[in-house]
């Protein structure tokens, strides 16, 4: 019987069985990737997701998290990861390529999601003495994500018949400097980067999952929506005029 949001990809125990934890440092620099989910509706059954997910990991590789988005029934709801994924960087003397990865088994289900992609952006930032610094970080990450769950402890079929959950979506997003400048100025920890990302969604009327565990972002309803800036400035806001669209186009044009 499908869930109406897969346990596999709940916070509360992603977070807590993916064998990915870790310490970071007293003020990471960080890398932010908007991310999205495009299921392979032919090879998948049962299986419903999040729309995306953004995902907040130190420059030089380490735990990472993801602030899951999904939009549904009329809502807007976000669900948290704290450090339930590694960023890492896969190299040989050919090639490079950053890496997100995850894996999770929650009762029956079985999960693995992973993307990469070629380093080939330079980014400037500044560490917590304000000097700068350069780096090379993937603009795009592309992979997939697979689950699969035989449900065989359920009793009986779900009313509608539907038994077991078989899914394949495209795992896909784009590096966002906007928000990286945003965390490097704002956050020194995996904590405070979190919140800053889950304030913005707040700020665009995106409302905690009540069943999952999450910290605690409280509604600022008389704060200002980021202004769009001008050309010389950093777009602090999460969703940049235009972005979701083009990105959209752009995963559906590479299916």
């Amino acid at each position: 019987m499908a869930s109406p949001i897969p346990l596999f990809l709940r916070p509360r125990l992603l977070g807590a069985l993916l064998l990915l934890l870790g310490a970071l440092p007293a003020s990471a620099q960080w890398v932010v990737y908007d991310m999205r989910m495009l299921a392979e509706e032919a090879s998948s059954v049962n299986f419903v997701h999040y729309s995306g997910a953004y995902l907040i990991a130190p420059m030089k590789g380490g735990p990472a998290s993801l602030v899951f988005t999904t939009e549904e029934n009329g809502g807007h709801y976000f669900a948290l990861a704290q450090n339930g994924a590694r960023y890492f960087v896969a190299a040989n003397a050919a090639k490079r390529r950053a890496v997100i990865s995850a894996s999770a088994n929650v009762g029956t289900s079985q999960s693995l999601y992973q993307a990469s992609g070629a380093l080939d952006t330079q980014v400037t930032y500044f560490d917590a003495n304000r000097q700068a610094h350069t780096d090379v970080v993937a603009f795009t990450l592309t992979g997939h994500l697979m689950t699969s769950d035989d449900e065989h402890l359920a009793t009986a079929p779900a009313a509608d018949g539907s038994l077991g959950v078989v899914g394949e979506a495209v795992f896909k997003g784009f590096y966002r400097k906007d928000l990286a400048d945003k965390l490097n100025a704002e956050a020194g920890t995996m904590p405070q980067a979190i919140t800053v990302i889950a304030g913005l969604l707040q700020k665009y009327g995106y409302q905690p999952e009540q069943d999952a565990d999450q910290i605690s972002v409280p509604a600022q309803p008389n704060d200002p929506l980021p202004i769009p800036p001008s050309p010389d400035a950093v777009d602090g806001s999460l969703f940049p005029a235009g972005s979701r669209e083009d990105m959209e186009r752009a995963l559906q044009t590479a299916r």
